[in-house]
């Protein structure tokens, strides 16, 4: 779910960078209460039948008691189950990138008009130098997201207490990009640090008030 929140957020700063004037903040807000309906309703059809296949199953191995939680899949099933973590996966990467290229195509041609002495190759290559944390992040995010798909595909159980601190450390690495989202969207971005500055200062006013 973060990362489509990412790519949602990602894709409206595409959206107003290519209309630019013309941009209506009021549909846009409307159109995001939707679009979080949308994205609510697309996580949870997708994973529904992973809790309505898990069992309990309780081994006894001498003194020692567990009680595992397996998921058991037929073939079509878990080749499902595969297309959608792959799809969750991918999906949010490609619209975060492709909606970071946009705002670099959408700055180069504003600065084209206003700089027709240089040719269009140019003012690319000097927005991607200005701002290529729009491209670099979204990497990041899919690279910290990477563990958790891992994980999806790994099956089996584990042989030894040991290796429940490797799907741990796994699973955990893959909440960091959520975390990271304000050291990776808002910090490098001055027009964003200044409005949380400002946020920060309105909520102390009131806070002492």
């Amino acid at each position: 779910m973060d990362q489509w929140l990412n790519a949602c957020v990602a894709a409206e700063r595409a959206i107003t960078a290519l209309q630019k004037a013309q941009f209506n903040k009021k549909k846009s807000k409307k159109i995001a209460k939707y679009v979080i309906i949308a994205l609510f309703v697309l996580t949870t059809s997708t994973a529904i039948h992973d809790p309505i296949h898990r069992r309990l199953f309780d081994d006894n191995d001498g003194d020692e008691k567990r009680i595992w939680c397996i998921v058991t899949y037929s073939p079509r099933l878990q080749q499902f189950n595969s297309a959608i973590h792959l799809f969750h996966f991918f999906a949010p990467f490609f619209i975060n990138l492709i909606s970071s290229v946009a705002i670099l195509r959408a700055k180069a041609r504003q600065k084209a008009i206003v700089q027709p002495h240089c040719t269009y190759g140019q003012l690319l290559r000097e927005q991607f130098q200005q701002h290529n944390r729009l491209v670099i992040a979204p990497f990041i995010l899919v690279i910290l997201a990477f563990p958790r798909v891992v994980i999806s595909f790994v099956s089996g159980c584990m042989k030894s207490a040991k290796q429940s601190w490797v799907f741990l450390m796994g699973y955990f690495i893959s909440f960091f990009p959520p975390m990271l989202t304000f050291l990776i969207f808002v910090l490098p971005s001055k027009l964003y640090t200044e409005e949380f500055r400002k946020s920060v200062k309105k909520c102390w006013t009131i806070i002492k008030m």
